[in-house]
């Protein structure tokens, strides 16, 4: 699969996630993939890439957090930026925030 297939594909999960404001399937579909993690890898943060033979590349950065405060009760925030890159630079970039 060449990069801009492979970023077509992840923007269609990350809008789904959107949608459904859940990002369980999203993690899980990366958990069954073979991609490059870096760092944590969980349903609170998750940093991975997929480096196609071309030398172009996808990276997925995904982050969930509690913004309440003491005595509030406040729904997570979920940040996702799924990026295409060539080289060393950032030819297309998806960025999504929602509240779930």
């Amino acid at each position: 699969m060449e990069a801009s297939e492979t970023y077509e594909f992840v923007k269609s999960l990350v809008r789904q996630a959107e949608l459904d404001l859940d990002t369980d399937t999203l993690v899980n579909t990366f958990k069954e993939l073979d991609w490059q993690v870096s760092g944590e890898f969980n349903y609170m943060r998750m940093d991975v890439q997929k480096v196609e033979s071309d030398g172009s590349r996808v990276r997925l950065y995904y982050k969930s957090y509690d913004p309440s405060g003491p005595f509030q009760n406040l729904p997570d925030v979920s940040k996702i930026q799924v990026q295409l890159i060539q080289g060393n630079a950032v030819i297309d970039e998806l960025i999504v925030r929602f509240d779930g």
